[in-house]
């Protein structure tokens, strides 16, 4: 993959997972269930887009764990 190529595939990797980040960012709703449903199915639909690659499972993973400590 040339380098130009492979920067832009992390950069579409970020945004797709920075567009789902903002949806659930503040963890308002974070006590239910449904909430959490609809976050990670978002997530797990960004990362198969991407076949489960290491780096969008990394940045998936960041986003999830923020969103944990903003609910609490």
């Amino acid at each position: 993959m040339a380098k130009e190529q492979f920067k832009h595939h992390e950069f579409e990797i970020m945004q797709d997972s920075w567009k789902v980040y903002t949806k659930y960012y503040d963890g308002s709703d974070a006590d239910d269930d449904e909430f959490w449903d609809k976050c990670v199915h978002e997530f797990l639909e960004v990362m198969a887009r991407y076949s489960n690659s290491k780096f969008a499972t990394d940045v998936v993973n960041a986003f999830l764990q923020d969103i944990e400590r903003r609910s609490k």
